[in-house]
């Protein structure tokens, strides 16, 4: 039950602000403090937590609950950018970042400038991570790049547990 209202209330609250703008880390941890203090008493008073957070964001068939991590579900929608500019997506953002920041230069070997804003230095962050996962210019995944394989692919599979159905 409290799982259920930690997924379907406070973890969803996140997503739109996570699709436009990369979360400020200290803000993401105060949301999972948030969380995790109500997932272990019910209100947002501190207990010990049972089990570690990151454990708790696994799938349930590797053993955790099913819980996303917030930063990198910030990270994973903001690198679907990434992969707009990658692609030459038709979109009047990405004609506007080609013209003002990247101006026809080839974008895997981009870097911001200083006088960059600190949104777009961000969006750059992100692209540094994701940038082995391109290759030539193809989502190393297969098919068009989505947040969630983005996700997947910063959370690669860990050893399945048999007693997943119970959790």
């Amino acid at each position: 039950m409290v799982t259920s209202l930690i997924l379907a209330v406070f973890l969803q609250l996140h997503t739109y602000w996570t699709r436009i703008f990369l979360i400020a880390t200290t803000t993401i941890k105060k949301i999972e403090g948030i969380c995790r203090n109500f997932l272990w008493s019910g209100d947002d008073q501190f207990k010990s937590p049972l089990v570690s957070w990151d454990q708790c964001c696994n799938p349930k068939k590797h053993g955790g609950l099913g819980f996303l991590n917030y930063s990198d579900w910030n990270k994973a929608s903001i690198a679907k950018f990434t992969w707009w500019i990658a692609s030459m997506q038709d979109h009047l953002w990405i004609k506007w970042v080609n013209a003002i920041y990247i101006k026809n230069r080839n974008w895997w070997e981009y870097s911001p400038s200083i006088n960059s804003s600190w949104a777009w230095r961000q969006i750059c962050k992100v692209k540094e991570m994701f940038k082995s996962g391109y290759i030539n210019n193809s989502w190393q995944i297969g098919g068009p790049y989505t947040v969630q394989s983005g996700y997947d692919w910063l959370h690669p599979p860990t050893t399945r547990v048999r007693w997943w159905p119970v959790v």
